[in-house]
């Protein structure tokens, strides 16, 4: 090996140990199996009606679907154990609690379509108290609180262009109140999130069950 590589590799370990890559991590619901293969259901269905629509929507993958509770963004890997500690303390006293299904809609309600999504017949407040739970504890972290209020939503589609956006959000008004499912919640997932261009991968890194 010349010494302009030598250098060069040896300048490369040293930047990796100086300045780790930093790791994108999010705090979610997962969903068990049954209610997957429901929101399956759900999918093709309007992977038809985006068809019918000509319009240009892409779909998440099934196996990505999950309720963001707190999005971190970018961590360093000796952040893990303080982020699980501040987890184990929001769901300290939590019981488990049940949430329904239901009632698909899309952001923003007016303008541009861009979110096509499944949201909550029941349990919302139950959901919506165990993200604030986790945001207050992750505060004293350095990771700010959310300007937004809590929108509890899965989202099942991403509108890629204008075209008949119109048309969409009419046939999604008619499925509106379409129903999938109950599951219980009984546990938190920290999840690690790697963009590329095929989109992105998620390992599981912690699982917090209450």
């Amino acid at each position: 090996m010349e010494t302009s590589q030598f250098f060069a590799a040896g300048l490369h370990i040293l930047t990796y140990f100086l300045y780790p890559t930093p790791m994108r991590l999010f705090v979610a619901v997962s969903l068990p199996e049954e209610i997957k293969e429901k929101i399956g259901d759900v999918l093709r269905d309007l992977t038809g009606i985006a068809r019918l629509a000509e319009a240009d929507v892409k779909w998440v993958k099934l196996e990505q679907i999950h309720f963001t509770v707190k999005f971190l963004g970018d961590c360093a890997e000796d952040q893990i154990p303080l982020i699980t500690r501040a987890l184990e303390s929001a769901i300290q006293g939590l019981s488990r609690f049940m949430v329904s299904l239901g009632g698909l809609g899309y952001f923003p309600e007016k303008g541009l379509l861009r979110i096509i999504w499944l949201g909550l017949l029941e349990g919302e407040a139950s959901l919506k108290e165990l993200a604030n739970r986790v945001e207050a504890s992750c505060e004293p972290l350095g990771f700010p609180k959310e300007d937004r209020i809590f929108n509890a939503h899965l989202t099942l589609g991403r509108v890629k262009s204008i075209r008949n956006v119109d048309k969409i959000r009419s046939l999604l008004d008619r499925q509106s109140k379409a129903s999938v499912g109950a599951f219980t919640i009984n546990s938190i997932a920290l999840i690690r999130s790697v963009l590329s261009p095929a989109g992105p991968t998620y390992t599981l890194l912690q699982t917090l069950e209450w």
